[in-house]
């Protein structure tokens, strides 16, 4: 079975392009910076809370001479995309990347000079399991278990009236005066109902912490008339 890569939605294969040698494969690290204080032996460390995105090369190879001179434009813009989009890999099939094509070179060039080209894409330290994409409803009281490795950032569906108080492992999230539904995304930091943003309806308290499923149990309860579902982004550390 062939390899590929499938990256905004279009495969390697699409455009003739096949994976050659063995991919390297390089972990993520923590954001750690080293401070040097005079008169004081070692350095200090300085944990930024962060992951580091992955530098990762995909050696490609036009499959046949016949398609060089169609294919090399559609290749260059299947690439050149802005932003980060969802790459998937066929030899890990249960997982989403996130990824954006780092252009170092002519595409063009190289596919029409050599027939072989190295992909570079920079990837999010964290890649997604499918199933973690599903949305699943929340029941008052259970536990959930986070089937990553890493703290989650769900997004959270809440429907129904009024004022109520999320708990999830202790931490609050105070709602006031919601209406119908409102929507907490926590991958792109974004509260709203409708189309409208919906911060105010977001109070903090002492225990406050927004909602994010913590690697292992999550007990989940909430007070007031609602309803929940979450898309729980479960995720694995590069």
């Amino acid at each position: 079975m062939s390899t590929f890569i499938k990256f905004d939605g279009k495969k390697s294969s699409d455009f003739g392009l096949k994976i050659i040698n063995d991919i390297e494969f390089s972990s993520t690290s923590y954001d750690v910076e080293t401070i040097e204080v005079p008169g004081r032996d070692g350095v200090l460390l300085k944990d930024n809370q962060r992951l580091k995105p992955v530098k990762r090369e995909f050696p490609m190879k036009i499959s046949t001479v016949e398609r060089l001179s169609t294919s090399e434009v559609a290749i260059s813009d299947w690439l050149n995309v802005k932003g980060w989009k969802e790459l998937e890999l066929s030899w890990d099939p249960d997982y989403i990347y996130l990824a954006t094509f780092i252009e170092s070179f002519n595409v063009k060039e190289l596919l029409r000079n050599f027939g072989e080209v190295k992909l570079d894409f920079l990837i999010h330290p964290i890649k997604f399991l499918k199933t973690g994409r599903n949305e699943i409803p929340l029941t008052n009281g259970m536990t959930l278990k986070n089937l990553g490795n890493v703290q989650s950032k769900p997004l959270i569906k809440i429907r129904g009236n009024g004022n109520g108080i999320l708990t999830i492992n202790g931490y609050q999230l105070s709602l006031e005066s919601v209406q119908n539904e409102l929507i907490i995304d926590m991958q792109k930091h974004l509260v709203y109902s409708g189309n409208l943003s919906a911060w105010d309806k977001i109070t903090r308290n002492g225990k406050h912490r927004m909602p994010l499923f913590d690697v292992g149990n999550n007990r989940i309860s909430w007070t007031g008339n609602f309803t929940m579902t979450a898309v729980p982004n479960w995720g694995v550390k590069l």
